[in-house]
């Protein structure tokens, strides 16, 4: 259940910054994850980015509408997807499709950081 995972991270977040070895900052690994970072962090009392820096490890909507915007990696998920729909093109039409080129990744520095 995600909102049982949500709140797994939130509790987790305040149990670590409440610790004597506090971090000084934490990366949500799922999309979702910054969010309740920031949650945690909210409860626990301690402001971001000035008490714990937050960031994520793949962009979406929640990086950039939460309040402060999170920091995140974009994967650029429209371009792996029109990749991978060529290579399946170039599959269904009997040819043998070239590698495609890496995908970039961007890293969009927010508030949070």
């Amino acid at each position: 259940d995600v909102e049982a995972l949500m709140g797994a991270v939130s509790d987790a977040t305040q149990a670590a910054l409440a610790s004597p070895s506090r971090p000084d900052a934490i990366v949500g690994l799922f999309e979702g994850f910054g969010a309740s970072i920031l949650l945690g962090a909210a409860k626990a009392g301690v402001s971001v980015p000035d008490g714990v820096r937050v960031a994520q490890d793949v962009d979406g909507w929640s990086t950039r509408t939460f309040c402060p915007a999170i920091t995140a990696l974009d994967l650029h998920p429209d371009l792996q997807a029109s990749r991978g729909i060529d290579l399946l093109i170039d599959l269904v039409e009997g040819k043998q499709p070239e590698p495609p080129p890496p995908t970039p990744v961007t890293l969009r520095i927010r508030t949070s950081s």
